[in-house]
């Protein structure tokens, strides 16, 4: 999902377009991962309107989570934070 970090404006927000239009988006996502360029591309993308929830929603950094009660998460937390946040929601000690 294209979020706050891809502002319409921003470079990165024609990156992402690009990423989405890709014949082959998942090798276009791998190789901007790994710092490699990609080429240009415009069509019919959901990127604006992905933005424009993540916006909605209140999610200003990556990764951004809401919870079934409604809690937003925003940022990096550990696997093990995570696990221990569902363990303790559902009321388990393990």
């Amino acid at each position: 999902m294209g979020g706050p970090r891809f502002l319409r404006s921003a470079p990165l927000f024609r990156v992402m377009v690009s990423a989405w239009c890709a014949v082959d988006r998942r090798a276009a996502l791998t190789r901007l991962k790994l710092g490699a360029p990609i080429p240009a591309q415009v069509c019919d993308s959901p990127v604006a309107e992905q933005y424009a929830l993540a916006k909605q929603l209140g999610l200003t950094g990556t990764p951004g989570i809401i919870t079934e009660s409604g809690k937003l998460a925003i940022g990096f937390e550990s696997a093990e934070l995570l696990l221990a946040a569902v363990r303790m929601r559902e009321g388990r000690a393990d």
